[in-house]
């Protein structure tokens, strides 16, 4: 199963670092990743596979949320198949 990571706000040193030390924390393997800096916003979306994680999307996603918290961003992830239908045009 894979699953989409999105996070967005305010640029600041670190942000990747963070995002990345839950993924391997939680034995999740970054398939792919696209982040971008626009002007000081930070923006990123990255695929992973979950068929070796210790944790479910849904426990994930509190970690994630407190995460988010911590660096003042908006940061989710999402069943990639919830992802692909709420993208679709």
């Amino acid at each position: 199963m894979r699953a989409i990571i999105t996070a967005y706000g305010e640029n600041r040193i670190g942000i990747l670092g963070e995002i990345t030390t839950l993924v391997g924390k939680f034995q999740m393997d970054c398939r792919d990743i696209s982040q971008k800096i626009m002007d000081e916003y930070f923006t990123m979306i990255m695929l992973v596979d979950l068929d070796k994680s210790t944790m479910s999307i849904a426990e994930a996603a509190k970690e994630f949320k407190e995460l988010s918290k911590k660096l003042n961003l908006i940061i989710e992830i999402q069943h990639e198949d919830v992802f692909k239908a709420m993208h679709r045009i």
